[in-house]
């Protein structure tokens, strides 16, 4: 059992109890007596489980007293947060709003914000779950500092405020990235495909000469030489696009048709400069297929991994924390980063951030985002 729960436990038990089990089961109101008994039995248990979680919400609807019907809302929501609940948001919420002092309605306001925290891991794969992203990070960055309005000398609320902004600053210029790297996906493809096009009608003229029996004129190897240097330019860039490894091989292949179509074109060989020119473009054209194929399978998959990915733990609750009664927080709650790289920047300003704190001063935090 946590030492907050402790600190609860101490508020809520009178002196005495009668055992489990003999208190009033039946339907209507739960006397206070009552509900701070069952909280208690709660509290108690080693470690509260989901019949835990059905008694304090129970509690939480019944109780006569509002103010311990708040006390188990809360209690109720951090117990959930812990097993995963989905009732956690829910829960919270009711005690933030039926608390009947400031300091239990910024604990239920810190733990909320802590269950609007996404809970998905990795990076997004694609623009609409960073979207989704971004949304629930602006909702727990709003609750957190909301936190200070109740009282502006909690300093893991204007930490946790800052900490979830430098994400969403992360996220939207990784979406910037994806946009970027989108739209250069779309006009290779739409070059690919121009490519294509042109060597047909370069293995067009080159099949009418050889059916002819005439040898390539000089200008058409020519036409073919600028072909090939427009695709090893379009090659360069499929990296910059993000183009995946099929796409780069189909390039690969195209440039090496279009090599021996060149050579073909230099010997007069008409009838084989059309084969490998066809070659080329049918190429091309599976380098353009690959490359959106890739695109739209990477969005399929960003939509299935929002849904069924492999989700995260929850950023630790405020209940969680080891500090004594009635401090709680003072440790700072650890919030999931995006990536690695989140951790590595928290660690750097960690420091600077504590030093600014014990000047005395509240941290001020601004919505900029």
């Amino acid at each position: 059992m946590s030492n907050v729960f402790r600190g609860i436990v101490l508020v809520l038990c009178l002196a005495s109890f009668p055992c489990a089990g003999q208190e009033d089961r039946e339907p209507g109101p739960i006397a206070p007596e009552t509900a701070r008994h069952r909280i208690h039995s709660v509290l108690a248990a080693t470690e509260p489980d989901a019949d835990g979680l059905a008694v304090l919400v129970e509690v939480a609807e019944r109780s006569e007293d509002a103010s311990i019907g708040a006390l188990a809302s809360f209690n109720a929501g951090t117990l959930a947060m812990q097993l995963g609940d989905a009732r956690a948001r829910e829960l919270l919420r009711s005690a933030e709003l039926n608390a009947a002092d400031s300091p239990l309605r910024a604990r239920a306001r810190f733990n909320l914000a802590h269950a609007l925290m996404p809970s998905e891991v990795g990076p997004p794969t694609d623009i609409n779950a960073i979207d989704a992203r971004i949304g629930a990070l602006r909702e727990a960055a709003g609750v957190f500092r909301s936190v200070l309005d109740l009282d502006p000398a909690h300093a893991d609320a204007a930490a946790n405020t800052e900490r979830v902004r430098r994400m969403i600053r992360d996220l939207l210029r990784e979406r910037e990235r994806m946009e970027a790297e989108q739209r250069a996906r779309e006009e290779l493809a739409d070059e690919l495909e121009q490519l294509a096009e042109q060597q047909d009608q370069q293995a067009a003229e080159s099949r009418e000469r050889a059916d002819r029996g005439e040898a390539s004129p000089e200008s058409q190897g020519g036409e073919q030489r600028a072909l090939n240097e427009k695709t090893e330019q379009a090659s360069s860039r499929a990296e910059e696009a993000g183009a995946g490894d099929a796409a780069r091989d189909a390039m690969e292949q195209a440039m090496a048709a279009q090599e021996r179509a060149e050579e073909a074109l230099g010997r007069g060989d008409s009838g084989q400069a059309a084969e490998e020119q066809r070659e080329a473009a049918e190429a091309l054209r599976r380098a353009a297929q690959q490359v959106r194929g890739e695109q739209a399978e990477g969005r399929g998959q960003g939509e299935r991994s929002d849904g069924d990915g492999e989700k995260a733990s929850q950023a630790q609750p405020e209940s969680q924390s080891e500090n004594p009664p009635g401090d709680p927080g003072e440790s700072g709650p650890q919030i999931d980063p995006l990536a690695e790289a989140l951790l590595n920047k928290e660690r750097r300003e960690r420091e600077q951030r504590g030093q600014y704190l014990q000047r005395g001063r509240r941290q001020q935090v601004e919505r900029d985002w």
